[in-house]
Formats: C-alpha cells, sequence, structure tokens
C-alpha cells in the first residue's frame, strides 16, 4: 500500500463515508458526494456496511464471552455503536482496545471523539495494516496488548483493498503473531455485478477487487482453523452456528469468516 496522504478535511475520507452509512454524523459535503456516488454504482453498499458492522460486534461480543479480554481493530474507521469497546466491555469488564488506522483522518478524528473516561485501556495508533510486526512492536499498541495473551483481531472490510495473494500472506504473518487462543475476524465484499464493480473501480478504489470466492476467502484466514459455520455471508454468521444458511449466489453481499489459533 502507498503511505498515508496528508489529512485534507475537504477531501473525501472512506472512513467518514461509512460513518454515514452506519448513521453517524461524523461526516461533511464531500463525504456525502462519494457516499451518494458509490451507492450510484452499487445501492446495496449502505447495507453491506451495516452487515460488516453487526458482524464485527458478534464476533467481539463471542470472543468476550469466550474470555479474550483484548481486541484490535485494523483499519477502524470511526467506530460507531456498536464500537468494539463498547461491545467488549459489556461481555467483559476491562476489556482493552488497540484501534488501528493509517489515515489521519481517522485517528485524529478519533482521538477528538474518544471520551476520557473511556481513553484507559484503548489505544488509537496511527499505522499501516500492512507491517503487522512494526505494529505490534508499536509501544502505542503494546500499551494495551499483551502478544503474550490471546487476542481478537478484527480485519472488516479492509482485505479487498489488496491482491488476494497479498491478503492471503498478509493474514498469514498477523496469525503466526498472534497467541494461541486468538481468533480472526474477516470480511470481504462480494458483487457479481460486473457492471457495479467497474463503476466503483472508477469512482474509488481501482484495485479492489469485489468477486472473491468462498475458496479463495478462506485463505484469508491466515492458516487458523475456522470456527463453524466456516464462510458464510456475514448476515447468517454466528459464531459456532453449525447450520448456517449457504453464501447468496447473484447478488450483493458482505462474506465472512472466523478464524481461531489453537
Amino acid at each position: 500500500m502507498a503511505a498515508a496522504p496528508a489529512w485534507d478535511p475537504e477531501a473525501p475520507s472512506t472512513a467518514r463515508v461509512w460513518n454515514l452509512w452506519l448513521g453517524g454524523t461524523d461526516y461533511g459535503s464531500a463525504d456525502e458526494r462519494l457516499a451518494r456516488q458509490l451507492e450510484d454504482a452499487c445501492p446495496a453498499l449502505p447495507l453491506m456496511a451495516r452487515h460488516a458492522r453487526l458482524f464485527s460486534a458478534r464476533v467481539t461480543a463471542w470472543a468476550a464471552a469466550e474470555g479474550i479480554a483484548q481486541f484490535i481493530e485494523l483499519g477502524c474507521g470511526l467506530p460507531r455503536p456498536p464500537a468494539v469497546h463498547d461491545v467488549a466491555r459489556s461481555v467483559r469488564a476491562g476489556a482493552r482496545v488497540a484501534y488501528v488506522d493509517r489515515d489521519p483522518a481517522v485517528t485524529d478524528e478519533l482521538d477528538g471523539l474518544m471520551g476520557d473516561d473511556e481513553r484507559d485501556g484503548i489505544a488509537v495508533v496511527p499505522g499501516d495494516l500492512t507491517r503487522p510486526c512494526a505494529l505490534m512492536r508499536d509501544a502505542r499498541l503494546r500499551s494495551v496488548i499483551d502478544p503474550a495473551e490471546p487476542c481478537c483481531l478484527l480485519a472488516v472490510g479492509v482485505l479487498h483493498l489488496m491482491t488476494p495473494r497479498r491478503a492471503r500472506s498478509l493474514m498469514e504473518s498477523w496469525a503466526s503473531l498472534l497467541a494461541p487462543g486468538s481468533v480472526l475476524g474477516i470480511t470481504a465484499p462480494v458483487i457479481p455485478d460486473d457492471l457495479a464493480r467497474e463503476r466503483l473501480a472508477r469512482v474509488y478504489a481501482p484495485g479492489a477487487r469485489c468477486d472473491v470466492s468462498p475458496e479463495t476467502f478462506a485463505g484469508w484466514l491466515g492458516g487458523l482453523e475456522p470456527v463453524d459455520p466456516g464462510v458464510c455471508a456475514a448476515v447468517h454468521l454466528r459464531p459456532g452456528w453449525q447450520d448456517a444458511p449457504e453464501v447468496p449466489r447473484g447478488q450483493a453481499y458482505v462474506i465472512a469468516a472466523i478464524g481461531r489459533k489453537p
């Protein structure tokens, strides 16, 4: 990935577009224009954003109930309810969270949004998710995350922005750094419509892959053991549920999976 651009508050931000789609108010006119352009290309995107966010919340709640007390959200954007720290602490008091994003529009704004009563046990970490070793050594992340303890790692809505081979290699690297007992939750958008994908590429992300197959996507778990029901539509995926419907065919949806490190 290229270096993060300097923060231009007049330029649209994907994080603020997601904030709009999730019902937030932290966006401007440039973000609203980009959101409408993206929706013109694929009208399902706002619903897909909500499905991804709710999946993230379900993974967080499940991991906390399983005894995990620390969480890392890669490419966190501007957390909206249900934010990871809110969900985790509703299940496990004192849960610790590191929010990681390379976009200064996110990290600066997130620092400003975080209340004083929330800061204990929460770190906002400016950094590139494609550099896992550097991030795991970062003092800000290490202030709340102990690499020797199990962790819940979330990579929601970010892996499709790289090649499938790069996504697989990256998550293998992340998985190698996690302690035994850790879990990983991942998602990606799947848009079968060729024209919609072409329009999205022109508007926003020329290199994004929105046509990943379930088989390829399973490889993005970094070699971790899939948690039942394995690869599934995010809207259907409940950790440990064995009778989930198959992934949809012929319509836009969010694909998701959870892996666990033995």
